[in-house]
């Protein structure tokens, strides 16, 4: 080949084609961003519809389904799922991947629009909104302010005074969240009487604050030749001028604020709790900017806070719960130190076998400048460091240095037949240049069909094809251009010599070897069906090895949802809660339990007080020699003796899935309260099964409601409607934040509620006088009809049709056997007419991703064989070569089987990277069996002359590649669980395939060569009888 030539020839230029090419990499590599795994941006919408006053069944009616009907013509749509809860109706919309979202995000206004106009929305609703789901809404970091005795209060004020204006200024931070209680308002507590006197509602109150507390400017005045800007300034400086603020006159005497209402500091009603080690805490969470780094941003936090802390009062403490740029560094280096590892066993192999330190060196350099070079396409694309794309590049360690192998020891051959070393450099390179070709081609175009994949694993692991492919390219230029060219300067014949004096140990498995083929050429029969049974045996491991989605993650943090029974105070929260953290704390190797509960329990503003979140961080994890999910079970042991409330365990991380648990049973029909029951029987019958560790439903516990039903007919006279109503009574009970007052350098909410004495009961909501827009006074009562029931806190749907989801946590099961059972006990459970079961969560994504990467596989076989067919110019013999992968896939299910692995995406990634891997072997074979037969020489004897010859190289290339991945598979360090299953499965695949190529593949090569020769007969009888005479 002219590229070796050249090579061998112009060295000068050669070094800086390379140079060139490891200065770009070098450099790109720098500005690559750090993320632990690619940026997932699933093509989801959010729509939010706001309709204040109305429960959940009538926004479900009202709002939910003309919304559902609405936008579910938008082109790309494959499913809506949507809540209705009071007040709100919140839709998700799930796109095909690859839709354009911004455009859907149009048609999806313009939709809404056409419904406004044809008014099958409510007139006085709020506009919906519509945003997309963006990854940077997750927090990189979490961290709790705590003291000894300090107040909720004073450390929400210390946290939002002095840190969050310190943190919101740095580079690539979004915004800065407090989670804590103790806030403090002013309070305007109004006599119900005394306003009604006045004919006044609560409304009126409000909207006379509000408007006098304001500075405003008015314009401007010349006088005396200097220009005076007017301003209006009538802010609220001190409490004192909200009481005395003047309401009206009557009969000429000033009626203030004061008279009629109490108007005092109060604490805001405790809505919500969080503690840190046991201590009252305020956790404050970093939200970084899209497209910002994220390990850039957790570190300058970390720097910032560092910083901070002197200036802070000394008893206060700043403890990290959470850094995701510690989690995403551990993992990113371990995959770093595993590839340095994986290189420094490939360069070892090669001295082991070839005892020489300047084979050793030109391996050396060609594995580091491969993977450098790498970055230079990888930084173009977009592609970031991580797990995965790092990944790439640890697994294709061991294949770099494949090419370079065959073309070194090809070189040392032909100095050992005595030519001089620039023609032993250019010869043999060229002669194995369409074989290390052709393995390149194979491995790097399975990689093709997951460009056609859709869903998460083209997302997550298109880049580690990308860094693998690109990284065996780079080790093929490599090894046809910079190994001929060192060869040529460096090795001479008492290398050579050398090489020959230190296989002692190659000659004696060149001798086992010599055997063993021809033994098997003598007994092809036996060796097929030797070799038939060993893969129907591998076949038969798939049950007892288990399948699952993705590999649990060991990353050390994982939460604790509490719920008490519906109608459960605040009070009886925090007291549960505090319990369950004091048995936790108890518990080996957890480094620290953040508490929270109310209105942060869910990280939003519903009022949930029955309802909290434990997040246990656990000790390094070299420190400890339990994983996560063994910690999990033991925490959930100790809350089940605990008692008094459901507790669900969640792992948390990066790849955290579903909130209702790792598998979703979704029940679908029309009435609610048949789904409720049938929700509760399906719980209870897959409770019981193995492996079952928790469920969780979607239906929340329906609480006690009072309705004021309002009559249309009389509120219309009165000159009212629904909402005016629904506001009213609002204020009275909740009260409606009228206007801020700054104070202290902060703004503190002035808020207007109707005093306790006209609140306490029902009753006086009921005689709550109402003013008309005409001045005439009016019980509520005589507005609206009062009803007692029960009421759905959330009404759930998916493709327009309600439905209630029932949740399951796994332990100690592999999903598939789990849902085999599921599926087989809610198979003959009784469904009334129109009632469905289906699945969801990793089951769903599961078997998605399986068929997906089945579809992969095969479109990888059919790629293989059409490359092999191509270069060979034969369309028999790439099967011969084909035969290998079967006895891939037996040594990978084995050896999963062995280190107790379960077949993940990741395993079944490290599947179709086989199709390209094992084909390398029996290609490097077949090409001397081929040239060996161009000479002459028979088939027997070509194919034993071939595989004595091949031996070392295979050999070689094999050990190398298996030992750059051992460091993978061995699976130390934060995020090892992503790869080692990959690993495992390549390692497993390679080791059988490899023994069974040099055995299996000239017995096969006979039948086929002699079935090609039969067929080769045929067709010249056919086509062309005068050629066989």
């Amino acid at each position: 080949m002219r590229l070796a030539g050249f090579s061998v020839r112009r060295p000068v230029a050669i070094s800086m084609f390379v140079l060139v090419f490891v200065v770009m990499g070098s450099i790109s590599l720098r500005k690559m961003p750090v993320e632990f795994i690619p940026e997932l941006n699933f093509p989801v919408l959010f729509l939010s519809g706001r309709y204040e006053g109305v429960g959940p069944e009538e926004i479900e009616e009202l709002v939910t389904r003309p919304l559902e009907a609405s936008v579910s013509q938008v082109s790309g749509v494959k499913t809506i799922r949507s809540t209705s809860q009071y007040g709100v109706s919140s839709l998700e919309l799930e796109f095909e991947w690859g839709t354009d979202l911004d455009q859907a995000m149009g048609d999806i206004r313009e939709k809404i629009e056409i419904a406004i106009e044809n008014e099958f929305l409510p007139e006085d609703m709020r506009k919906p909104l519509i945003y997309k789901y963006d990854p940077s809404d997750m927090p990189v970091s979490f961290y709790g302010v705590s003291a000894l005795d300090r107040t909720q209060r004073e450390l929400k004020e210390i946290s939002e005074d002095d840190i969050r204006p310190v943190l919101e200024k740095l580079d690539g931070v979004a915004s800065v969240i407090v989670w804590a209680g103790g806030e403090r308002e002013i309070l305007v507590a109004v006599d119900q009487a005394r306003l009604a006197a006045l004919d006044m509602n609560l409304s009126n109150v409000v909207n006379i604050i509000r408007t006098e507390n304001a500075d405003l400017g008015a314009g401007h005045v010349v006088q005396e030749l200097r220009d005076y800007n007017v301003k209006i300034a009538g802010e609220f400086e001190a409490i004192d001028e909200v009481a005395n603020l003047v309401l009206k006159r009557d009969e000429g005497k000033i009626i203030r604020l004061g008279d009629i209402a109490k108007v005092s500091y109060e604490d805001v009603e405790e809505t919500a709790f969080a503690r840190m080690g046991l201590r009252e805490s305020a956790m404050i969470a970093i939200m970084k900017q899209s497209g910002a780094n994220t390990v850039s941003v957790a570190r300058q936090v970390r720097r910032a806070l560092d910083s901070l802390r002197p200036h802070l009062p000394p008893d206060i403490r700043i403890d990290e719960m959470f850094d995701s740029a510690t989690y995403i560094e551990d993992s990113v280096r371990n995959v770093r130190d595993a590839a340095l590892y994986g290189a420094l066993l490939a360069i070892f192999v090669v001295w082991l076998f070839l005892r020489s330190y300047r084979s050793s060196f030109i391996i050396g350099i060609a594995i580091p400048i491969s993977i450098v070079c790498t970055f230079f396409p990888l930084y173009f694309m977009g592609i970031s460091v991580n797990i995965i794309s790092l990944g790439g590049l640890a697994i294709g360690v061991g294949m770099l240095v494949d090419n370079s192998i065959v073309v070194l020891e090809n070189i040392f051959r032909k100095l050992q037949g005595g030519e001089n070393r620039f023609v032993a450099a250019e010869s043999g390179a060229s002669q194995v240049a369409l074989a290390v070709t052709a393995s390149t081609l194979t491995t790097v175009i399975v990689f093709v069909p997951i460009l056609f994949t859709e869903g998460i694993v083209k997302v997550l692991f298109g880049q580690l094809a990308a860094s693998v492919a690109f990284s065996l390219v780079g080790s093929l230029i490599v090894a046809l251009t910079l190994v001929p060219m060192v060869c040529s300067k460096i090795m001479n014949v008492a290398e050579t010599r050398k090489l020959e004096a230190s296989t002692a140990i190659m000659r004696a498995i060149q001798k086992r070897y010599e055997k063993t083929i021809l033994w098997a050429l003598a007994h092809r029969r036996t060796v097929l069906l030797m070799s038939i049974g060993l893969f129907v045996s591998g076949l038969a491991l798939l049950v007892p090895v288990g399948a699952d989605f993705m590999p649990q993650s060991d990353d050390g943090i994982f939460a604790v949802f509490v719920e008490l029974p519906g109608g459960s105070p605040l009070e009886e929260t925090d007291r549960l809660i505090l319990s369950a953290e004091e048995e936790l704390i108890e518990l080996p190797n957890v480094a620290m339990i953040f508490a929270m509960g109310g209105e942060a329990a869910r990280h939003t503003e519903e009022m949930v007080p029955n309802r909290g979140t434990l997040f246990l961080r656990l000790v390094d994890r070299g420190e400890r020699d339990l994983n996560t999910a063994q910690m999990m079970d033991m925490a959930r042991e100790k809350l089940l003796r605990l008692g008094g409330a459901k507790f669900t365990l969640t792992q948390m991380g990066p790849e955290e899935g579903s909130s209702y648990g790792d598998v979703e049973i979704k029940i679908s029909g029309s009435d609610f309260e048949t789904l409720r029951m049938l929700a509760k029987a399906v719980e209870t019958e897959v409770s019981s099964i193995q492996g079952v560790r928790e469920t969780t439903s979607s239906i929340e516990e329906s609480r006690p409601e009072v309705r004021f039903v309002v009559d249309r007919e009389k509120s219309a006279l009165a000159g009212l409607n629904a909402f005016q109503l629904a506001t009213m009574v609002k204020t009275a009970l909740q009260g409606t934040v009228a206007t801020r007052i700054e104070q202290y350098g902060t703004e503190i909410d002035v808020r207007v509620q109707l005093a306790e004495s006209g609140r306490d009961r029902i009753e006086s909501l009921e005689n709550m006088m109402v003013i008309t827009p005409v001045g005439t006074r009016v019980p509520l009562r005589h507005l609206v009809d009062t009803e007692f029931g029960e009421s759905p806190a959330k009404l759930h749907r998916e493709s327009q049709r309600r439905l209630v989801w029932v949740g399951i946590n796994r332990s100690g099961r592999d999903l598939r056997s789990l849902m085999a059972e599921v599926r087989g006990r809610l198979a003959s459970f009784p469904l009334p007419e129109g009632y469905t079961i289906d699945y969801g969560g990793e089951d769903e994504d599961m078997r998605e991703s399986f068929v997906n990467l089945g579809i992969d596989f095969l479109l990888a076989i059919i790629l293989v064989y059409m490359v092999m067919a191509a270069l060979f110019e034969s369309l028999l013999h790439p099967f011969t070569i084909m035969f290998s992968i079967p006895f891939a896939i037996t040594g990978a299910i084995f050896a999963l089987f062995i280190t107790q692995h379960t077949i993940t995406v990741n395993a079944l990634i490290g599947v179709v990277m086989l199709v390209g891997i094992v084909v390398n072997n029996a290609i490097v074979l077949l090409d001397y069996v081929q040239r060996l037969r161009a000479q002459g020489k028979s088939v027997h004897e070509a194919l034993y002359q071939a595989g004595c010859i091949r031996l070392r190289p295979i050999l070689l290339t094999a050990i190398t590649t298996i030992l750059g991945l051992l460091p993978l598979a061995i699976g130390l360090g934060e995020g090892s669980e992503v790869r080692t299953p990959m690993a495992v499965a390549v390692i497993g695949g390679l080791a059988l395939s490899t023994l069974l190529t040099l055995i299996i593949i000239p017995v096969v090569y006979t039948y086929v060569e002699a079935f090609g020769q039969r067929l080769q007969r045929i067709f010249l009888f056919v086509f062309h009888r005068e050629e066989v005479s």
